[in-house]
């Protein structure tokens, strides 16, 4: 039990997302001053290589001309005429001498390059050149390293490397954070069956767990939803045959009338909810055929002609879909009968114009009504969804048929949307693929 607590324990902390990105940015600090160092060492080293065997060449050469044992007064001459710094350590205290105080004692300089008697300190070169007497020191005045650009160009070149491995690293932890957008995305567009992947049982995995629990949740509320609207639609179409027909054994009058308004007002909600439960479970098939859809607008468009407060058509002569005739024919009846049953004949006649654009037919519905907050547009197509007054029950409709003409579009592979209308009212926009 200790043992199962140890190691979950030790897990903890490298399932963090955080600790994560810290050890990548201390590895690439780590790596970048490395290089950095590594680039320093190799242009000293060149450096070295070049100039050692020169320099060391030259001192030797001095030194011929400072006499044995050297010269203090042709030291002071050869400081004065270039760059060396001269001292010389006799074996006798009280004979050495040095043009600069600035040469640092024997102890402190350790040959390291070519043979025994040269070497570099704090940046300068020096050489040590053994007499009976003494000991001659010659030294340049510390210069400063500068990097070559073959060697700015490794520098840089490492660093970029070392960066793009850390966006890459750093991408592949926070790879969920993109999952969990392009999923919500989604979800929110309506495709409750997408699942974002899960990789590591860390925050983020964890989120992605619950994101994709909570929507496998929601998929199957909304499926049990329409299962039961599916199955209430069903189950009512056999008591209204029965009231049907009992219906036709009462004697005719003014209770008989408005019994049978009822019922078939009753018949065709029934037969709404039902078409939208199938198209949105997908139980609906369409009956596909070339359709002539500028002759079906101006059909629906004849049913609504002489109704106030007119309508405006606009359409091709020609303009052929693949479609079922007739779920077309009431998702534009639906739309005409929503424009009319909102539009105000004093603000503007109704429009309704067809064209095709980039291999879609674009049809456009705008009436002049009281129109919807914007903030409400969305809910328009959700079912028995009423704004305000204006779109009560009395004005004529539940709040189903543009939720069915939603459905309807969507099955064909298009798409409906509303607008408001500059000046007031609504637009609504209909796109169907022409394939």
């Amino acid at each position: 039990m200790n043992s199962r607590r140890l190691a979950r324990a030790w897990r903890r902390p490298l399932s963090s997302v955080f600790l994560k990105i810290l050890a990548i940015l201390l590895l690439a600090a780590f790596i970048i001053n490395r290089i950095n160092t590594e680039t320093v060492f190799l242009a000293r080293y060149a450096e070295r290589s070049t100039r050692a065997t020169y320099v060391r060449e030259l001192a030797c050469g001095l030194q011929k001309h400072l006499g044995d044992p050297p010269s203090r007064e042709a030291a002071e001459r050869l400081a004065r005429t270039g760059p060396w710094r001269i001292a010389y350590r006799a074996a006798v205290p009280g004979r050495g001498w040095a043009t600069t105080p600035r040469i640092p004692d024997l102890d402190r300089l350790r040959p390291d390059l070519i043979g025994r008697d040269w070497g570099i300190h704090d940046n300068a070169f020096f050489y040590i050149g053994k007499h009976p007497g003494g000991t001659l020191v010659m030294m340049t005045p510390p210069r400063r390293v500068e990097l070559g650009w073959k060697y700015i160009l490794l520098r840089v070149g490492g660093v970029a490397v070392v960066m793009l491995g850390v966006w890459l690293a750093v991408a592949w932890v926070l790879a969920p954070v993109r999952w969990l957008d392009i999923g919500v995305a989604r979800v929110a567009a309506g495709d409750l069956g997408h699942r974002i992947p899960t990789r590591e049982n860390d925050e983020l995995g964890r989120l992605a767990q619950q994101f994709n629990a909570m929507a496998e949740r929601v998929q199957a509320m909304l499926e049990q939803r329409g299962r039961l609207l599916l199955d209430v639609s069903h189950e009512l179409r056999t008591p209204l045959t029965r009231m049907r027909l009992g219906l036709e054994a009462l004697p005719d009058d003014a209770t008989k009338a408005g019994l049978a308004e009822d019922l078939i007002e009753l018949e065709g909600l029934v037969n709404e909810i039902l078409e939208g439960a199938r198209l949105s479970h997908g139980r609906s098939q369409l009956q596909v055929d070339a359709v002539d859809f500028a002759d079906l607008v101006r059909e629906a468009a004849a049913d609504f002609m002489g109704r106030p407060p007119g309508l405006d058509v606009e359409a091709p002569p020609s303009l052929v879909l693949g479609g079922d005739r007739v779920r077309l024919q009431r998702l534009l009846h639906n739309l005409l009968a929503n424009a009319f049953s909102h539009g105000q004949p004093a603000r503007g006649r109704v429009r309704l114009r067809l064209e095709s654009a980039n291999g879609k037919a674009l049809l456009t519905v705008i009436d002049r009504g009281p129109g919807v907050p914007e903030g409400q547009l969305k809910n328009l197509f959700t079912p028995f969804f009423r704004s305000d007054r204006s779109r009560a029950r009395v004005s004529g409709g539940v709040g189903l048929g543009l939720a069915l003409c939603l459905g309807v579009a969507r099955a064909h592979g298009g798409d409906l949307e509303a607008r408001p209308t500059p000046g007031g009212g609504l637009t609504f926009i209909l796109t169907l693929p022409l394939t």
